[in-house]
């Protein structure tokens, strides 16, 4: 399912640098990476990065998302989530496309969702 997105500007980018620990939540609508330490949940309807130094305890809600570090609790990807090779990730994931190099270390369960829930996903992030 291809929901409509335009390219972010580079401004329009969410970080969180190596070296810095958050705790709360963050909501945003532009793409966002974390290579901290981020302590809750992210909603983003762009893309989700975390780095391979980064780490993650909370629940994610995003477009896509690409995983190369840690992640502990629930991703909800729309439309992809990638696992990449040094990715160590504990949870449910739900998305309509999954993706786990090998290397990955996934533990827990995968659902794939349907577009019409897709959608509802996306449209229920409010900023």
């Amino acid at each position: 399912m291809a929901i409509n997105h335009t390219l972010p500007h580079v401004n329009d980018i969410s970080r969180l640098a190596a070296n810095t620990k958050v705790t709360g939540d963050i909501t945003c609508v532009s793409d966002i990476r974390i290579d901290g330490i981020l302590i809750g949940n992210i909603s983003t309807k762009g893309k989700l990065v975390l780095g391979e130094e980064g780490l993650v305890e909370g629940n994610i809600t995003c477009r896509e998302a690409d995983i190369y570090g840690k992640c502990t609790g629930d991703i909800t990807g729309v439309e992809q989530v990638l696992f990449k090779s040094k990715a160590v990730y504990k949870g449910i994931l739900k998305t309509a496309h999954v993706g786990i190099e090998m290397g990955a270390s996934f533990s827990g369960s995968c659902s794939i969702i349907s577009d019409e829930e897709a959608r509802r996903i996306i449209d229920s992030i409010i900023i």
